[in-house]
């Protein structure tokens, strides 16, 4: 993505609506920022749960820089 292009086509991954600013552009897509943050909070949930249930799974906490 180049400075200057036009975003006014482009839709959320998460949630399909129109892109807007705040947003975030990663692997290719487009997403609102807010999409992207309960994204990643329920990734997050989920891996918690996946290790809280089943321990053998050795799903890796995932570290993120604050």
């Amino acid at each position: 993505m180049s400075l200057g292009t036009d975003l006014s086509h482009q839709k959320c991954a998460r949630c399909g609506k129109k892109v807007t600013t705040p947003m975030i552009y990663r692997d290719g897509f487009f997403w609102h920022e807010q999409c992207w943050q309960e994204g990643a909070r329920l990734l997050a949930n989920a891996e918690r749960i996946a290790r809280a249930v089943t321990p053998a799974l050795l799903v890796h906490e995932r570290r993120i820089p604050q």
